[in-house]
């Protein structure tokens, strides 16, 4: 086997992430020694000051938080007994902007209460030059590297906050219907390149886990949509029978429903996780300048002995303010 001087920092890291942080599989991926693996990983940790080989997080009993990858078509399960999850969705990052305020007040909640788990739940790509939809007259449009700039610089402002506030933090990501027009694009247009790195979406975000859904502990579902419609929340319970968070209606609610389920004295909601993106941004053109009925914010979500506490939202209240747990906070 040959040492790892013949890798790339990015060839290593894109290649342990692949194999599920395994060093073995990895070595054995790059043709290298497992001790030669393990002492690069070492300087670019040293480089970068990121913990590129964290263990497995723990909840604050000492559980480990486990995240299994599956091939199947069911969700991927979480399981955390005592933890938070932070969940934001619609961020559909536009080349240009300032951070918008939900972006910046998620940054800020994360230092505050050093989630176990931060979860962006579809659409932080817009996608707006390779959507199916028309431009709407002579609209500027970002090219889609200018899109995919924006979204790995606000995305790597999330995970490095993430991992400061706490080493080992899990960073998910789940695929919106915004988020996949990449894909949907290249496998219509340029169907050979299948298999080539770089044309799936997830290939751009390497720190980031994607999947198309996450449940936790059997009773949470985290999903970018089900149903759609100002109703969604209702109907996303009446759909899966169990908690659900989602995003797409950029809408910011939680909606209890009563069952006659065991967990949790019966009770399940439904929960919309706003948007991170300014309602009002270039974004949206498309609205005409009308009404709509968005908010922005985020949802957090506790977890107590395996059930799920009622669900927090943090809202975006004015422009550099958000309202969370009683308190306004300047960001």
């Amino acid at each position: 086997m040959a040492a790892t001087h013949g890798h790339t920092n990015e060839q290593i890291l894109e290649a342990f992430i692949r194999n599920n942080r395994v060093t073995s599989r990895t070595a054995r991926a790059l043709n290298v020694t497992e001790r030669a693996l393990h002492a690069r990983l070492k300087r670019i940790e040293q480089a970068t000051g990121m913990p590129v080989r964290s263990a497995a997080p723990k909840d604050e009993n000492g559980n480990i938080i486990r995240v299994n990858i599956t091939r199947d078509t069911r969700p991927n399960p979480i399981s955390l007994d005592n933890g938070v999850i932070v969940v934001g969705s619609d961020a559909h990052y536009w080349p240009g902007q300032d951070a918008s305020t939900g972006h910046r007040g998620m940054l800020k909640v994360i230092e505050l209460i050093k989630p176990d788990v931060v979860v962006m739940n579809g659409d932080e790509f817009d996608g707006a030059k390779i959507s199916r939809h028309a431009p709407i007259g002579w609209e500027d449009q970002p090219d889609v590297l200018a899109e995919l700039r924006e979204c790995q610089a606000k995305m790597g402002e999330i995970a490095d906050a993430a991992r400061r506030a706490k080493p080992g933090v899990h960073l998910l990501g789940t695929f919106g219907n915004h988020t996949y027009r990449l894909d949907n694009f290249l496998a219509s247009h340029v169907a050979q390149l299948r298999g080539v790195f770089g044309t799936k979406f997830e290939d751009h975000f390497p720190n980031w886990t994607y999947r198309w859904a996450w449940t936790v502990n059997e009773h949470t579902l985290v999903k970018h949509r089900i149903r759609g419609g100002v109703h969604a929340a209702w109907n996303n319970t009446a759909a899966a029978h169990i908690t659900t968070v989602t995003g797409h209606t950029h809408q910011l609610q939680v909606m209890p429903r009563s069952t006659m389920s065991p967990v949790n004295k019966g009770t399940i909601y439904g929960v919309d996780t706003g948007m991170l993106a300014d309602p009002w941004g270039p974004q949206f053109t498309y609205c005409e300048q009308g009404p709509r009925n968005w908010r922005a914010g985020f949802a957090v979500l506790t977890f107590n002995n395996g059930v799920l506490m009622p669900p927090e939202l943090c809202q975006v209240v004015d422009d550099g303010v958000i309202f969370f747990r009683g308190n306004t906070i300047f960001v």
